[in-house]
């Protein structure tokens, strides 16, 4: 989870404390947006 936090993080620019109140799957999908947005496709 910490990784999937790591990647939002850094393309959004949300604290620790944002990221930590999303669930798994709420996670998820935000980690797929920044991926997206970052240009990797994992």
């Amino acid at each position: 989870m910490e990784e999937a936090w790591a990647d939002i993080a850094v393309v959004f620019h949300w604290p620790l404390a944002d990221l930590e109140r999303l669930g798994f799957l709420e996670t998820m999908q935000w980690r797929d947006r920044a991926a997206k947005r970052n240009g990797s496709e994992e």
